[in-house]
């Protein structure tokens, strides 16, 4: 697989939102808050937090990703590339060894 040389948009974690146990007019009106303070392009998803199994909906928000962040992600791509190439050459000589 090649590595993506090209920018990525970031889904980046904006807050929690809790809408239960609200008429859908107090949710409504709190969703239009949600809209005011984010952007009309921010969505709702699940978030879990690592210490935690429990799932709550969120908003997020989408960005590029930074020029730092793409050379790491890029690095990273390619380091984990070459490893599977050399993984992959190993399991063939492997192979190739045992059954010829």
């Amino acid at each position: 697989m090649a590595v993506n040389r090209n920018r990525k948009m970031i889904k980046v974690f904006a807050t929690t939102i809790d809408l239960e146990g609200i008429t859908l007019n107090k949710a409504l009106a709190r969703i239009q808050e949600y809209i005011d303070d984010y952007g009309d392009t921010a969505f709702i998803d699940t978030h879990q937090y690592s210490y935690d199994d429990t799932e709550y909906l969120a908003i997020y928000q989408r960005r590029l990703e930074t020029d730092e962040e793409m050379a790491t992600r890029i690095a990273d791509d390619e380091k984990w590339e070459r490893q599977r190439g050399e993984q992959d050459r190993a399991d063939y000589d492997r192979l190739k060894a045992k059954f010829g």
